[in-house]
């Protein structure tokens, strides 16, 4: 991918990602406290932010810098959708509602694969390669 389509793959991302919070580029360039200049040249593709600044994007939209990246990451469509579960699974434990919920989930999840990976060695079957 060459820097032109990277731009363009990020603004399309970075703006896509800042209309499902703000209705406005200014109220987020307020909110994170860019001017709302700089922020217009990252979702028109004219430049990349800096490092500390694609910091202060993802902290402003509530979400991971890898997820910001995540159209420059060139990752499979499983790898994109196991990021989603991600995402969810984090919301879900900072909600003490569903918090307990969620780890009696994962706890029976493990051992459920702690259990397959059992009778797979026990059949002489392994997970690598």
């Amino acid at each position: 991918m060459d820097r032109k389509e990277a731009l363009k793959l990020f603004s399309t991302h970075l703006k896509k990602l800042r209309r499902e919070k703000y209705k406005s580029l200014e109220l987020f360039s307020k909110d994170i406290n860019i001017p709302k200049s700089k922020l217009f040249h990252y979702e028109a593709g004219h430049n990349f932010p800096p490092i500390n600044l694609l910091t202060k994007l993802s902290e402003g939209l509530k979400i991971p810098i890898e997820y910001l990246l995540l159209p420059l990451l060139n990752l499979k469509e499983e790898d994109k959708k196991l990021l989603q579960i991600i995402k969810t699974i984090k919301q879900l434990y900072k909600n003490p509602s569903t918090k307990k919920d969620l780890i009696s989930h994962i706890d029976l999840l493990e051992l459920k694969l702690d259990k397959e990976l059992s009778s797979e060695k026990k059949r002489g079957w392994t997970t690598s390669g």
